[in-house]
């Protein structure tokens, strides 16, 4: 890490009011208590949300040392390798909201900011260390400590220059809205075409009829594994809405020759998420292009469909639907954090199957309302590179604070 003059480095320890506090989680009731509980799914790669809440028991003792307050900074201490140590800033939710044992509360002393410390824990360089640093038996669910946390080294400026800092990134932020904001009313209509296309047809298959042999799970690939000039990897974090985001920035890993012939991805395959939390297990995207040769990794199923039976873009439309989804919720098998289904049960998904001139026929109504969803995704997702990189620039000395002042 590259300390700047006026910067110091140090561990976070040296700067946190308090050590890490985990949360508690009491069983989940179904129904109104007026007390609430966060999800895992509440923090994300963009920070917090509350789309992901549980009513829990109100009364209970053991949930006061949990009550968050507005602007506590989370970090979530279990997940996969790639997403353990995301962190977010809570956001009043409007009633007792309490966090989860599986993460943890940080108080910054007053030498941090709190919207600050959240840039850097956010860094490449700080999940670089908290993914290295994170243990468990199993890649699809590992742990990082309160102790691991405060041995991040950091590097860290004076108040004013951390805000200065803080509002380059809320200028971005801004940016990113307006386009976010633009895609969540294209999804509202899209979603609601797409009830109107399906609700005359029946679910009278399954879709192990369609299927060109048994859904394939992905290859798992170590961390020592990703490199430069390898193949292009399809993670679970490029799923979104049924689509893959930016193959272009993909990272890439090494594969001998057997294995890119064992779990290569073509033009029609559709990818179906195995493993996750409850709201977003059997998440599902389809291939619509191969610019170079790609895999997919393990908490992944890959299916490909028989032509002559269904147009694989008709199946990922279905795949998409609140029907589908919640045909997987219901056959998921549930663990810590994490729910999983397996090839029987995509094989056992319901399915309406009319005759492929209707398919192609319903496929059409969504190719131009897909297509301007497909380029706002890319300019979304180049506007939160073009951000992840900047703040990286400006944590590492890279770029001048007052350079980018005078960009914006």
């Amino acid at each position: 890490m590259h300390e700047q003059p006026s910067w110091s480095t140090c561990i976070l320890a040296e700067h946190l009011a308090e050590k890490p506090r985990n949360g508690y989680s009491p069983k989940e009731v179904d129904f109104w208590t007026g007390t609430l509980a966060l999800g895992l799914g509440c923090l994300s790669l963009t920070g917090f949300s509350s789309s992901h809440l549980k009513n829990v028991p109100a009364g209970d003792r053991r949930n006061d040392a949990a009550i968050l307050r507005e602007g506590d900074l989370l970090i979530s201490r279990a997940n996969t390798r790639e997403l353990v140590g995301l962190v977010g800033r809570y956001k009043d939710v409007g009633r007792p909201c309490i966090y989860p044992d599986l993460m943890m509360r940080l108080t910054p002393a007053p030498t941090l900011r709190p919207d600050f410390l959240e840039i850097l824990l956010r860094s490449r360089s700080v999940r670089h260390q908290i993914q290295a640093m994170s243990q468990g038996t199993s890649e699809s669910m590992v742990k990082i400590s309160g102790a691991v946390v405060m041995q991040l080294k950091i590097s860290i400026p004076d108040l004013t220059e951390q805000q200065r800092i803080v509002e380059i990134q809320d200028a971005l932020n801004a940016q990113i809205d307006l386009v976010g904001n633009f895609i969540g009313k294209r999804i509202k209509l899209h979603s609601g075409l797409l009830g109107e296309a399906f609700s005359p047809l029946k679910s009278g298959a399954t879709l192990e009829e369609v299927l060109s042999g048994t859904p394939k799970n992905g290859i798992y690939k170590h961390a020592s594994e990703y490199v430069e000039d390898g193949v292009r990897i399809v993670r679970i974090d490029r799923i979104q809405r049924g689509e893959i985001l930016s193959v272009e920035t993909m990272p890439r890993v090494s594969m001998r020759h057997t294995e890119r012939n064992e779990f290569n991805l073509g033009v029609g395959d559709i990818l179906v998420n195995r493993v996750n939390s409850i709201d977003h297990v059997g998440k599902s995207a389809l291939v619509r292009q191969v610019p170079e040769s790609m895999t997919y990794e393990s908490n992944m199923m890959r299916c490909r469909i028989r032509s002559d039976r269904a147009n694989p873009a008709f199946v990922a439309l279905w795949l998409g639907t609140h029907s589908a989804m919640q045909y997987f919720r219901i056959c998921a098998k549930s663990a810590i954090a994490q729910a999983s289904i397996n090839q029987k049960d995509v094989r056992g998904c319901p399915i309406p199957l009319p005759d492929l001139a209707t398919q192609d026929e319903i496929v059409s109504r969504f190719t131009e309302s897909d297509r301007i969803l497909s380029l706002q995704r890319d300019e979304l997702s180049k506007l939160r590179l073009l951000k992840q990189g900047l703040m990286d620039d400006l944590l590492t000395g890279r770029v001048r604070v007052k350079d980018v002042e005078n960009a914006l």
